[in-house]
């Protein structure tokens, strides 16, 4: 037991070694290269030099403000006293997998074990790729719109600038629900595919990663989702894929960009939702960020963990609101 959890608590340090981690070097580099790129591109032709722009793109009124500095600190110890100590979470895809499988075993019989082939593959993938993002928009909406669990994930609201580490800011309660709203969806489609076919399905991948997530990482610039470069993606893509600046939106304090934007990678669960919100790009000048009068709540590692639980205790001893949002993004 204490093998597996120094085992996990050193995992952050190779994380920019492997494919599965967000922190991939590789998916990194390419943020940091798509957002030098747009970057020169905004900067007059007589200003476009390497030092101007990497300037720009490594800001240190960004990555070291202090609700940045709070990030780090925070992330260290949410994955010390958490990530090591509880490991897997309640519900894991696992469990969800081998419920689906023995439900459909019992509703229709045992599984006739067909062979899958690249088609199979092929639909598996794409699959995998739809139902991760559904899985996300699900776990994201619901802690918006449920109150108390608003009270949770305000705390990744609460952040003043966005960095790649703002991504994992996040309340060891958020992080759960979110957790086990994947693990029953990504179960769904794992039992499905093991029943129909009595074996596993081999995804399409690149370094054992789902093809369309890598894609997503890399040319998709993820870690621009949570930064300072404002990056639309050119129509007829936008319209489809979610761009970085649609995350940006998503964090603002205008009242406009309430509840907009849950989605991680394809715009249609949010424009079935109706919660999709397509910015002009001059809505990029003059964002604020985070919960708006209630930011001082949010200052240190301590109120980070303690205020959503003095906040939804509130609420239980109260009358529900009508929505969960109140005055912030």
């Amino acid at each position: 037991m204490l093998h597996d959890i120094a085992i996990r608590l050193i995992a952050p340090v190779f994380a920019p070694l492997y494919a599965q981690s967000r922190y991939y070097v590789v998916y990194l580099a390419s943020a940091a290269l798509l957002g030098a790129l747009v970057l020169w591109f905004r900067q007059p032709r007589g200003q476009r030099t390497s030092a101007a722009v990497l300037a720009k793109l490594f800001r240190s009124d960004v990555f070291l403000h202090p609700s940045a500095l709070l990030d780090y600190r925070f992330v260290v110890i949410n994955h010390a006293l958490f990530a090591a100590v509880l490991g897997a979470m309640l519900f894991s895809v696992n469990t969800a997998t081998g419920w689906v499988v023995n439900g459909l075993t019992a509703l229709a019989g045992p599984s006739s074990g067909a062979q899958a082939g690249w088609l199979a593959s092929i639909a598996f993938t794409l699959l995998v790729f739809v139902v991760t993002d559904f899985a996300q928009f699900v776990g994201h909406y619901i802690q918006h719109r449920i109150p108390i669990l608003w009270e949770f994930h305000k705390v990744h609201h609460s952040a003043e600038v966005l960095t790649p580490v703002t991504a994992i800011r996040v309340h060891p309660v958020s992080d759960m629900v979110a957790t086990q709203v994947f693990g029953g969806c990504m179960g769904l489609v794992n039992g499905a595919f093991l029943y129909v076919y009595h074996g596993p399905v081999a995804e399409i991948a690149v370094l054992s990663v789902n093809v369309l997530v890598f894609l997503h990482f890399t040319i998709g610039a993820y870690h621009l989702s949570h930064s300072h470069v404002w990056l639309m993606f050119p129509k007829g893509f936008r319209e489809v894929f979610l761009s970085p600046a649609l995350h940006l939106i998503h964090h603002s304090s205008d009242p406009r960009h309430y509840d907009k934007n849950f989605a991680l990678y394809l715009t249609v669960w949010d424009r079935m939702f109706g919660t999709l919100y397509m910015p002009a790009d001059e809505e990029q000048h003059g964002l604020v960020l985070g919960v708006g009068a209630e930011q001082p709540d949010y200052q240190t590692v301590w109120q980070l963990y303690s205020v959503p639980f003095v906040k939804a205790v509130r609420l239980l001893g109260a009358r529900p609101p009508s929505t969960a949002r109140a005055g912030a993004s």
